[in-house]
């Protein structure tokens, strides 16, 4: 029997065909004819099955199939087949290889149920996403993995109503259908529809379609067999299911950059590759975020230009631009590979958009200058104003709707609408940005600053919570406003209002760079004595001060103090409040006699100038209780706290934060004075019950009720009860405050002292220590708190019966109670 090489030139020779020819009706070129004629290569399977149908002719007949006795197969041992090798449909027409595929495992499973699952309106699936995101490869995937269950898989490139019209007419050549050749497209197409009507156990694959429209008119409605389509719009109708490809995870990304740059083989897994390669390589993934085409791309440069992974994150730095518009000169025009840079494939679909919506372009230049995640559809409703002519009229959900559905045609933006957010990718916004040239780049910085700051001042928040949906995309303004040094008023308010906000939630070491920066500009656009100077300065006093930074919290509430004396005189009640920010520094730095001065003269002031049942007063009123609590003076901080929580009752709503701090403090007089257990419970859980509602149950101040019931339950000998209040409460100022902040020291000393009650002595004197330490290092070694420390851990050790080192510590005490106004 002929081998397969020389029945090829028998069969082309019988007809008088050209090599040429027989190159052209399978598609291939004239050389590789010739290669296979003389053995020096093997047609691959589905150009083995396309030769077969040129000459008619079987694969066994051909000799692509060895005939070989059965007995004979039966005694050799048989390895596994790759998934190149598997068994071919006998109409198979799919334009690639098996692709490098990575994760999206889940994907493939669920478009094959669905496929399967019998309902006919989920016969046709569209997978769709941004181009780049990965859907050709996914779509071929599916072919080569399932394809023993069809007996026809078919692929059009269906771009356009033109090119689906000629793949259709195509699959009746692939089909041989008696219709084949007439010169009229329609009979054809109808022919092959018919075809869909008569058969089933078909797949056929429309990539990257643009036109549903097209396709549901060219295709019968009634069909046996699958469609499978890939498409960047995200509205693809109610006549087909889509599932909508996201970014690849960070480990799904580097294992795909490895293998393209191989560094791992295809089928090594990620944890084959070195340590350091595998945290490089899922860097560079959140580089790309998670796109596949930049992945692939990024390692077919770390291959042919023979770089390590930290040479290209340390190029990609400096020249991303360039390198998301790279494509290897080595692959371009390569069938199996996508055609298109990264910023290529994104351009054509900005210039289609640039044609038909010049709103959606503006819409996206806005996006392009936010976080890329989670941007409430408002912000492009209550700034519209801001953001140019084209989108003026965008005032509500409906004239949204309408311009974003222009930008998910192309899945440039993912709109989640059952959050009300939308989404970008980064090298979108990076891609898009590059489009711009600088002075429409500033122009477009200072309108997303001005349309961000409007949304955030003009939306009522219920609770401080819902201001963190816009927290992200402050931040992007905050940098645009460094990036671009915009000076403008609206900028200092969009800091100030971000920073205060951030200050409210117990954020302090966010809010600083806020505050300050827009302290800087307040002095240069509205000068150095000006009323928003003065609220700057005051701002970052105090969260200097929440911070233990306490000369520079110092030097801001001197600041404000001397701009209020400026603006409103001594003796007026906006005055007073800067006494007392100074008086509750006074008071934390342990200088009693100073900060009683301040507190008693700004209540003076504020009572002269103010009604009786002020809130201010309430305020005044409360902080010096707190200074004679904190003393232990109980007898007269308890009238003061009672007076001022009658004021804030009778002035406040009942889900005032003021108001919570009042019965707080009120719970822990009670409790001090060891009185009132059922009611210090009451009160506190109010506090605390107000706080989570406003705040959220990670906020200090509902930390600060969790503390006080810890005391409470360990006073009752509910001490499991209570030493899980301390643990939750430590929790929440380690988080918010650091690991060495006073208030730290405080809860691991009230922890300290719940061991010491259950005679837990080891574990009391490592929080003792702990404690100590961090007291010392915040407030410093002469500060009145670190003799309370002291005090308690005195106490243990006389317990544990070591009397020289109590006598050691006692001294120290003394010393520091001497150099105190009034004993600790």
């Amino acid at each position: 029997m002929a081998k397969w090489y020389e029945r090829l030139r028998q069969e082309r020779d019988n007809r008088s065909w050209t090599q040429a020819k027989v190159a052209d009706q399978i598609g291939v070129g004239q050389k590789t004819v010739s290669r296979w004629e003389r053995a020096k290569r093997k047609p691959t399977p589905y150009e083995q099955q396309k030769l077969c149908k040129l000459f008619d002719i079987s694969l066994e007949e051909f000799g692509f199939v060895d005939q070989q006795p059965k007995a004979i197969e039966e005694q050799q041992p048989r390895r596994p087949l790759h998934e190149q090798e598997l068994p071919f449909p006998p109409v198979w027409n799919i334009p690639f290889q098996i692709p490098l595929f990575v994760g999206r495992e889940d994907i493939l499973q669920q478009l094959h149920d669905a496929l399967l699952s019998g309902k006919t309106t989920i016969l046709t699936q569209a997978i769709s996403g941004l181009g780049g995101i990965g859907k050709t490869v996914t779509a071929v995937k599916y072919a080569f993995q399932y394809r023993q269950e069809y007996d026809a898989v078919l692929w059009i490139d269906a771009d356009s109503r033109e090119r689906l019209i000629s793949g259709l007419v195509n699959i009746a050549f692939e089909l041989n259908l008696p219709e084949k050749r007439l010169k009229e497209p329609n009979r054809i197409i109808t022919a092959v529809g018919q075809w869909m009507k008569d058969h089933a156990y078909w797949l056929l694959i429309l990539d990257n379609v643009e036109n549903i429209v097209a396709v549901n008119e060219l295709l019968p409605t009634a069909r046996r067999g699958h469609i499978l389509l890939t498409t960047r719009t995200q509205a693809t109708g109610e006549f087909m299911f889509n599932i909508e490809l996201g970014n690849m995870t960070p480990e799904e990304g580097a294992l795909l950059l490895l293998r393209k740059a191989d560094i791992l083989t295809s089928a090594e897994p990620l944890e084959a590759a070195f340590v350091s390669d595998r945290e490089l390589a899922k860097y560079i993934s959140r580089l790309m975020d998670g796109l596949p085409l930049a992945l692939d791309q990024a390692g077919a440069y770390i291959k042919t230009r023979g770089y390590r992974l930290s040479d290209y994150i340390e190029l990609y730095q400096e020249r991303h631009m360039e390198l998301l518009k790279w494509r290897s000169p080595t692959r371009i025009g390569e069938r199996y590979e996508y055609p298109h840079s990264v910023a290529t494939t994104w351009s054509l679909s900005f210039e289609k958009v640039e044609q038909t919506s010049p709103a959606a372009v503006d819409l996206l230049r806005f996006y392009t200058f936010l976080h890329p995640d989670a941007i409430p559809e408002d912000m492009a409703i209550a700034g519209s104003s801001e953001l140019g002519s084209h989108l003026q009229h965008v005032t509500n959900r409906f004239a949204f709707g309408e311009v974003i559905a222009e930008l998910r045609k192309f899945s440039l933006v993912r709109h989640q609408i059952g959050q009300n957010t939308v989404s970008i990718h980064r090298l979108v916004q990076a891609v898009f940005k590059d489009r711009m040239d600088e002075p429409t780049q500033r122009e477009w910085a200072e309108r997303t600053i001005r349309a961000v700051y409007k949304t955030t001042s003009s939306v009522e928040f219920d609770t401080l919570q819902e201001f963190e949906r816009y927290i992200s995309h402050v931040q992007a303004c905050a940098a645009l406003i460094e990036d671009f040094n915009f000076e403008f008023e609206e900028a200092v308010y969009l800091l100030y209002i971000t920073g205060v906000y951030l200050q409210e939630r117990a954020w302090y070491t966010m809010a600083e760079p806020y505050l300050e920066q827009a302290l800087g500009i307040s002095k240069r656009k509205f000068g150095s004595m000006s009323i928003m100077t003065l609220h700057c300065s005051n701002h970052l006093a105090m969260v200097y001060q929440e911070q233990g930074k306490y000369d520079q919290a110092k030097t801001q509430f001197e600041q404000a103090r001397e701009i209020s004396e400026n603006v409103w005189g001594s003796g007026h009640y906006n005055t007073a409040s800067c006494l007392h920010n100074l008086a509750h520094l006074a008071r934390l730095q342990g200088d009693y006699i100073r900060a009683e001065s301040l507190y008693q003269h700004a209540l003076d002031v504020r009572q002269n100038t103010l009604e009786p049942d002020h809130p201010h007063i309430a305020v005044s009123l409360n902080g010096l209780a707190t200074l004679y609590q904190e003393q232990g003076m109980y007898d007269q901080a308890e009238p003061l706290f009672e007076q001022a929580l009658m004021i804030r009752q009778k002035q406040l709503s009942s889900e005032d934060l003021e108001l919570a701090a009042s019965y707080n403090n009120l719970a822990n007089i009670y409790l001090y004075q060891y009185k009132e257990y059922d009611q210090v419970e009451s009160l506190s859980r109010r506090a605390l019950e107000i706080f989570e509602k406003v705040l959220g149950k990670d906020h200090l101040l509902g930390g600060e009720c969790l503390n006080t019931l810890a005391e409470l339950y360990a006073r009752q000998g509910k001490y499991d009860q209570a030493e899980s209040l301390f643990l939750q409460s430590l929790t929440i100022r380690k988080k918010i405050l650091g690991s060495t902040h006073a208030n730290v020291s405080q809860s691991l000393m009230n922890l300290g002292a719940l061991y010491e009650e259950q005679r837990k002595f080891i574990e009391a004197e490592a929080h003792y220590q702990q404690a100590l330490t961090i007291m010392e290092r915040s407030v410093g070694r002469e500060h009145p708190k670190v003799a309370l420390v002291l005090i308690n851990y005195a106490s243990l050790l006389r317990k544990m019966g070591r009397n020289d080192e109590v006598q050691k510590i006692k001294a120290r005490i003394h010393a520091l109670q001497e150099k105190s106004s009034r004993d600790v």
